[in-house]
């Protein structure tokens, strides 16, 4: 079967940095948040061009350093470059170490418009420095929220000395880049801070700091605080603090993560990263009380009159601050002076299940900008023999970072990679790969020719598919059913075993690589996976999407629920195959459906409407519902959003019509099929005409989980 389709001041950070051996990344951003061209023209924005030439340095051994030069506050900015080594590079004298704060921020999506007056750089490293006009070597022009930052940090008296990506790093010179980028966690971990700089401050950052310090950090005020509905302003604050877009940037896991020491900065306010992350973990421990006050609050409050009352269904556990509190905790064991003694999570984790929150704008770094992280990936670059990488601990070639593949050659080796590792098949099931890139508008202004954007296989499974969207969606709430395999932060833990302990077998259909003039990105890979399997039935019957948790009426009568007329009596029992495939026949966290969930499914069809339909939502708002039923429901739209209910045509003749839930794309007569080493079924679609199938995704087949169809 074969399927095809980052002393005084803190660290700043970017949101996209490359590690490998070329970089295609110039200083973009997203295009979907971005201005059109034609708006950049009507404004008559131009691009300003830097006149500030860098000096060369020792980019294998050495970093450059940004000094802020003091300067009262509304002056123009002014500072210097200078190198420095780091404490970790074995061939320079630690003489030559300087003490310097790193920044983590996001960059913008705006045209880098802000002068920063570049000086030559005198000798002076620790002390004050006083500049004339005639040690100024040119302007360099930075965006609005990096402008801030160092207009923020800037102090009258006294040079600052950090250091900040998009400054320290010479990003036209790409061999630089690649190695210093390649140095990016020595970097953050060997600075005296890590400052997250979450942008200029606005009327409500002193408030919602002093309310997750004073308030929420104190245990028995935080249980005194969700006992009322008076303080749902108060949590609307930290929840739109949580949604700051620092919080979704990928390389901030990194930069945070590695920091020995590190405080969260929002304008002049400023609080611990510790005393952050437990706030917010606090805050994550009452999450339902706290839904329910601000969902409580939005019925006095029309989302017209207050915009920011209306909390929908965005769920803050699926926010890049909760997944970033968590990691920061679970991803390492530290020694007590923070330095890192064992990573714990493999990479095949962190890429498919931990970080899908955080979004990067070069697509390769979804696996790149973690691979420092990594249990199974910890790679450095061979400062004896540049730009070769020595490693300290195995790893594979396929997922050493090398931005001259394609995207789907870097996402197909990092599969294969994983597969061979785990014998699994589940990374085919669980929705992570990145949107290909498409050309920003920066690059578009410049004239850069734009590469290729690239059709992925339907093999590799975008991060669009996954339960909250892309990262950007997560703002808007869940968008499709939670992934049906399993992936604890740990190891890898399957909730099924529909293939038994059959083995996975694979192979990719490899091609010559073309010249360079026929394609801008010659393809290793023909986007053809080769896997074994066998086919278990064809859809016969199947239902309308569950639009918004709404379960359509044939999603029941595919499930053997009657359709009930007048003076029809109500069943007193609702099918095993119905209630089990509702919630895919297990409970929470992967565990065996509790038998009770019976009893509250048959209460649940007691309310459907007039056209058999039920809205699985409608229960959070009646106050004398059980809480039980609430729980059960919340189970079903976890399964069910977005998802289809399908019979089968018992093509084999020796197993009757199977019930189940197929991905919102599935279609009468795709093929239910049984992949080895795959723990769930999955449905595929035969190509017309050819010898080869699409993968449409991950299904739930009642009786057929366990390795029933072996």
């Amino acid at each position: 079967m074969s399927t095809s389709d980052k002393e005084d001041l803190p660290s700043f950070h970017r949101h996209d940095k490359p590690i490998g051996p070329l970089q295609h990344r110039a200083q973009t951003w997203d295009t979907g948040a971005a201005r059109t061209l034609r708006g950049i023209a009507q404004k008559k924005i131009r691009l300003r061009k830097n006149t500030y030439k860098y000096k060369p340095i020792a980019y294998h051994e050495d970093i450059r350093i940004l000094k802020i030069l003091h300067g009262k506050e509304g002056s123009n900015l002014e500072c210097m470059l200078f190198p420095s080594s780091l404490q970790s590079t074995k061939s320079t004298s630690t003489s030559n170490c300087h003490r310097y704060c790193a920044l983590s921020y996001w960059w913008g999506e705006d045209l880098p418009t802000h002068p920063v007056e570049m000086y030559d750089d005198t000798g002076v490293r620790d002390g004050l420095q006083t500049m004339t006009p005639f040690n100024s070597s040119g302007k360099f022009y930075i965006r609005d929220n990096l402008a801030a930052a160092l207009k923020q940090f800037r102090k009258e008296t006294e040079d600052i000395n950090v250091w900040v990506d998009a400054l320290c790093i010479n990003q036209t010179d790409v061999e630089e880049k690649t190695a210093q980028v390649a140095r990016m966690d020595v970097i953050y971990s060997e600075a005296t801070y890590v400052c997250a700089w979450l942008g200029a401050g606005k009327p409500e950052s002193k408030e919602t700091f002093d309310f997750l310090k004073n308030k929420v950090l104190d245990l028995q005020e935080l249980d005194n605080l969700v006992k009322t509905s008076n303080h749902a302003r108060k949590w609307r604050l930290v929840v739109n603090l949580m949604k700051n877009r620092w919080f979704s940037r990928r390389w901030v896991i990194q930069e945070l993560a590695l920091a020995r020491i590190a405080v969260v900065r929002w304008g002049s306010e400023e609080i611990e990263w510790s005393n952050f992350a437990d706030a917010i973990a606090l805050f994550m421990t009452k999450h339902d009380e706290i839904t329910e006050i601000l969902e409580g609050n939005q019925k006095t409050f029309s989302a017209m009159q207050d915009p920011d009352t209306h909390i929908g269904a965005l769920d803050p556990r699926a926010l890049g601050a909760n997944t970033l509190v968590n990691a920061s905790t679970n991803l390492f064991r530290r020694l007590p002076d923070g330095t890192i003694k064992q990573r714990l999570v493999n990479l095949e984790v962190l890429v498919t299940a931990l970080f899908l929150a955080f979004e990067a704008s070069e697509p390769k770094d979804t696996i790149y900008a973690v691979l420092s992280l990594a249990k199974d990936t910890m790679i450095r670059p061979n400062l004896a023999n540049p730009p070769s990488w020595e490693v300290e601990s195995p790893i594979d070639l396929r997922i050493v970072p090398d931005y001259d593949k394609s995207l789907t050659d870097v996402c197909a080796d990092f599969m294969e990679y994983c597969i061979e590792r785990s014998q699994s098949l589940d990374i085919l099931c669980r929705h992570w790969a990145p949107q290909p890139r498409k050309p920003s508008q920066l690059e578009e202004l410049k004239g850069t020719r734009a590469e290729e954007v690239e059709k992925m296989p339907s093999w590799i499974p975008s991060i669009e598919g996954h339960a909250y969207g892309g990262p950007l969606d997560t703002l808007q709430g869940r968008k499709n059913g939670d992934s049906l395999v399993g992936c604890d932060e740990r190891q890898n833990h399957q909730h099924y075993q529909a293939s038994g302990n059959l083995q996975a077998s694979l192979k990719f259909d490899r091609t010559p690589k073309q010249p360079a003039a026929l394609q801008l990105r010659p393809k290793k890979f023909d986007g053809t996976l080769h896997v074994k399997g066998f086919k278990l039935d064809t859809i016969k019957s199947i239902s309308g999407r569950v639009s918004r948790g709404i379960i359509p009426a044939e999603a029941f009568e595919f499930g053997g629920w009657p359709k009930l007329g007048a003076g029809d009596t109500f069943p007193d029992r609702v099918p095993d195959q119905l209630w089990r495939t509702l919630v895919a026949d297990r409970g929470f966290d992967g565990t065996n459906a509790p038998a009770w969930y019976r009893r509250a499914c048959l209460e649940c069809m007691t309310h459907v409407d007039n056209n058999g339909d039920l809205d699985t939502n409608k229960f959070k708002d009646i106050e004398d519902t059980p809480a039980t039923m609430k729980l059960f429901l919340k189970r079903v739209r976890n399964i069910v959003w977005n998802r289809k209910f399908f019979l089968t045509a018992n093509d084999r003749k020796n197993h009757g019509e199977l019930y189940g839930i197929a991905p919102p794309k599935a279609a009468i007569n795709d093929i239910i099929c049984i992949l080895f080493g795959c723990s769930v079924p999955v449905v595929l679609r035969k190509v017309e005409k050819e010898d080869r199938h699409i993968v449409v995704g991950e299904c739930y087949v009642n009786g057929m989980m366990d390795g029933e169809s072996l």
